[in-house]
């Protein structure tokens, strides 16, 4: 299923087993870069433009907080 999160971000969740889950987000017209980050190391006309639209360092946190791993 396919959801529209920004302008430029999309996410798209698949159907899996129970307990599991499959999340990816699209940045369109993204380039090779951490979504939100802005380090001096890495300009625009290198890697490509960004987006401040999602921040990928808290969803992939709140992702792995949710689907802890049962060990």
């Amino acid at each position: 299923m396919r959801t529209t999160v920004a302008a430029d971000v999309v996410l798209d969740r698949y159907s899996c087993p129970s307990g599991m889950d499959v999340q990816l987000y699209s940045v369109l017209g993204g380039g090779h870069i951490w979504p939100s980050s802005d380090s001096p190391l890495y300009p625009e006309f290198i890697v490509g433009s960004n987006t401040d639209s999602i921040n990928a360092t808290a969803l992939i946190w709140d992702f792995f907080r949710t689907h802890p791993m049962n060990t």
